[in-house]
């Protein structure tokens, strides 16, 4: 009898995209230009700063059909979805779920897109870009 994997790997792609505020203009092209019915999943992690009150969920949603949300703790990614890193956060998946986490460190290098890449792979294997 086969033995059933713990881990909930998603039937759709996830993919994460990382970049600095300085990427925000090269997602809005990317979005405006991807089907809202692609059958993947988007998660977007971009270094802002804690105190920088940027909506980018609501900028972007402007450049796309797909529903575009800031993560919350928990919430179950959905293909033909975006999600979005809330500022001052740290973010991983498991599950399908992402989990978010005080930034680890608040000076210096900000390895929150390494964190959640390493996260995504472990997570969802090939279903992972």
């Amino acid at each position: 009898m086969a033995t059933k994997s713990k881990n909930k790997q998603s039937t759709f792609p996830i993919i994460g995209i990382g970049g600095s505020a300085g990427s925000y203009h090269a997602l809005e092209r990317f979005f405006t230009h991807m089907p809202m019915n692609s059958g993947m999943a988007f998660v977007v992690i971009m270094h802002l700063y804690p105190l920088h009150n940027m909506d980018v969920a609501g900028l972007l949603q402007k450049s796309s059909r797909m529903p575009i949300k800031e993560a919350v703790d928990g919430m179950l990614v959905e293909a033909d979805h975006v999600y979005i890193i809330p500022p001052g956060k740290d973010m991983g998946i498991h599950n399908g779920q992402l989990l978010l986490l005080s930034a680890s460190r608040t000076n210096g290098v900000h390895m929150s897109i390494d964190y959640f890449l390493q996260s995504l792979s472990e997570d969802q294997w090939n279903k992972a870009v």
